[in-house]
């Protein structure tokens, strides 16, 4: 029955493909014609529970065919879209219906394409693959969306084959599209990515154990990033107080990083360490970690905006 119910679902988004971008441009719709919009919302909510997992809330971008009411389609995966910064995007979850609590306002933008949050796994070996993701906390949820491009799609559904390919876009590297010449906006959730992200997490709990435990560090690095880093932003370097932790930020991050004038210009590092060490060790442990990132990024001092970081504490963290 489950099989059964992907199928129409799945095809609802071929269809959906087909009434928006399948046409020729004598015969394409005004974009401001509503129904662009609902098909465009078919598209999306057909993609997801098309491919859904067993759970039904993941979503499975995986290669190969699935049935459809009038026949099937043969889907690949572009593997080059599911690489992000040493890692590779595994486990995908669905964020269309995703219940959002703790924020003050979740922030989307309307679009095509199944908005998820995607899981990682270390890819690749050697020293470029380490720095890539040395960074980046293995644990972090990167919002994303998935397309599928569809083959002339018309004259798939009035044969019964089709064929599509599936792409994954970073929300942090791409808001929009190209799909038949035209620049076509993506559906995006990235609050309720931070908020699966942070729904649970281990990092609640180690705020106490950081503080009762000097000598374990929370993070190696100290400074974290919550993107690969981007030349030509500023940084903005969050510190938070004692027993705390950087999830204390996340009500700051979603503004921030969704705010237009702000959102391409800025990029957010954390700082987290052990609250109960003296404070001067921590500031020194805070200067050396940006040294040694800044070196790391921008070894020949190329980039302006390094020169213009932010940093913003809180509590003891303001110290």
């Amino acid at each position: 029955m489950k099989s059964q119910k992907a199928e129409y679902f799945l095809a609802s988004a071929v269809y959906a493909y087909a009434f928006g971008l399948g046409r020729t441009d004598e015969a394409r719709l005004d974009p401001l014609d509503p129904r662009l919009r609902l098909a465009a919302n078919l598209y999306n909510l057909g993609l997801a529970q098309g491919l859904a997992g067993t759970d039904e809330a993941t979503v499975v971008l995986e290669p190969g065919p699935r049935p459809l009411p009038f026949g099937r389609i043969e889907i690949s995966v572009d593997d080059e879209t599911l690489l992000w910064s040493g890692y590779r995007m595994t486990r995908f979850v669905s964020l269309g219906e995703f219940k959002v609590r703790g924020f003050l306002n979740r922030y989307r933008q309307d679009g095509l394409g199944a908005p998820l949050a995607a899981e990682l796994q270390p890819a690749g070996e050697g020293t470029e693959a380490e720095e890539a993701r040395k960074r980046i906390p293995p644990r972090l949820k990167v919002p994303v969306t998935a397309l599928l491009r569809i083959e002339d799609v018309l004259t798939g559904i009035a044969t019964g084959h089709l064929r599509g390919r599936i792409e994954v876009y970073a929300a942090d590297a791409a808001t929009t599209a190209e799909i038949g010449g035209r620049r076509v906006p993506l559906e995006l959730e990235p609050t309720a990515a931070l908020a699966y992200q942070l729904e649970g997490a281990p990092v609640w709990d180690s705020e106490i154990g950081a503080f009762l435990s000097a000598f374990k560090p929370p993070f190696p690095e100290g400074l974290l990033m919550m993107h690969p880093y981007r030349p030509g932003r500023v940084p903005v370097v969050l510190v938070h107080g004692t027993a705390s932790s950087p999830a204390r930020w996340a009500d700051i991050v979603n503004e921030l990083q969704n705010d237009p004038k702000l959102r391409g210009r800025i990029q957010f590092w954390l700082f987290t360490y052990n609250t109960s060490n003296p404070i001067l060790l921590s500031a020194s442990d805070l200067r050396q970690g940006l040294q040694r990132i800044r070196k790391e990024v921008d070894p020949d001092g190329r980039d302006p905006a390094l020169d213009q970081l932010v940093v913003i504490g809180h509590s003891q963290g303001d110290c």
